[in-house]
């Protein structure tokens, strides 16, 4: 994994506003004011933090664009309920095309999700509404907070008291992290959810690098198993639309970016808040929740001078 621990990247603005330039400056600041050292402010307590995240909890889940969001997100059905399904349809002779292409675009359902670049919550009134979004789409579709797995360099202990021991969900190691989202990243063989809020392009990138697959072998289970809620990726398009021969440019972002536009092949992308109705400072400002096309959708080839694309 890079060197800097600074993951947690914040945007106040929107970003149908926001330049490429505008946008790579925004990262920057952010990188160079977050927290790094992983402590308490004095007097803080866990029972702080918890009341602290419970306010932050009632706004998000008050705020008209949750429920909105929450209906967009129409979890696919069981590959059981898929296979009874087509043989009802084979044994009518027919397809229903608008029902075919809905369940194309139905949301891949996690089993797990994890949540990378989020801040300390006991600090940041931003990473605690980001927190209980997080919370939210793992209930939207049944994960067990267990099954929520979080890091940040950010975190302190106060925070793993409040991640843990009063929302039940899991703090994970800096080893644990970079297993998911390190330059070495391993692939995950659980359908996930990757969290990752305002998280610069190279986590994106690492993540997308372990379930690419290699010499046109996908990873198992495949990449649109799998689901990202983070910066729109179209944004990093604009960003780098400009900037073709930068050996740091994030190729399989930007590769992801194009299935996810093409929704006619099951591709996802819908906005947190798309009319920016809720005042939290930025914290889903350019957020979206995306999947990567949908079954039948190939991954382009991507190569680049860090990656070996031989079998």
């Amino acid at each position: 994994m890079a060197d800097a621990d600074e993951w947690t990247v914040v945007g106040a603005k929107s970003r149908r506003k926001m330049s490429g330039r505008s946008f790579e400056a925004l990262q920057r600041a952010a990188v160079a004011g977050a927290q790094t050292a992983a402590e308490d402010a004095p007097g803080m307590t866990t029972e702080r933090a918890a009341a602290a995240f419970e306010r932050a909890r009632r706004e998000v889940e008050a705020a008209p664009f949750l429920p909105a969001l929450l209906r967009a997100l129409e979890p696919s059905t069981s590959d059981a309920d898929d296979a009874t399904n087509a043989a009802a349809a084979d044994a009518a002779d027919a397809t229903d095309d608008a029902n075919d292409a809905a369940r194309r675009r139905a949301f891949p359902r996690p089993d797990a999700v994890v949540v990378l670049g989020l801040g300390s919550p006991s600090a940041s009134l931003v990473s605690r509404y980001q927190l209980a979004l997080a919370l939210a789409l793992a209930e939207r579709f049944d994960v067990p907070r267990a099954s929520v797995a979080l890091y940040d360099p950010a975190f302190s202990p106060v925070d793993v008291a409040l991640l843990t021991r009063v929302l039940g969900c899991r703090a994970m190691t800096r080893e644990a992290s970079d297993a998911i989202a390190g330059d070495a990243a391993t692939p995950r063989t659980t359908p996930t959810m990757f969290f990752m809020p305002h998280c610069e392009a190279w986590l994106y990138e690492n993540v997308l690098r372990a379930h690419w697959g290699r010499a046109g072998r996908e990873a198992k289970p495949p990449l649109r198993a799998h689901s990202f809620c983070g910066n729109t990726f179209e944004t990093y398009v604009e960003r780098w639309a400009t900037r073709g021969g930068d050996p740091k440019r994030p190729r399989r972002v930007l590769a992801a970016a194009g299935l996810i536009g093409d929704v006619e092949r099951g591709g996802i992308a819908v906005e947190v808040d798309p009319t920016g109705s809720f005042d939290g400072r930025g914290a889903f400002n350019d957020t979206s929740v995306m999947v990567a096309g949908g079954a039948g959708a190939a991954l382009p080839e991507v190569s680049d001078d860090d990656d070996d694309e031989s079998p």
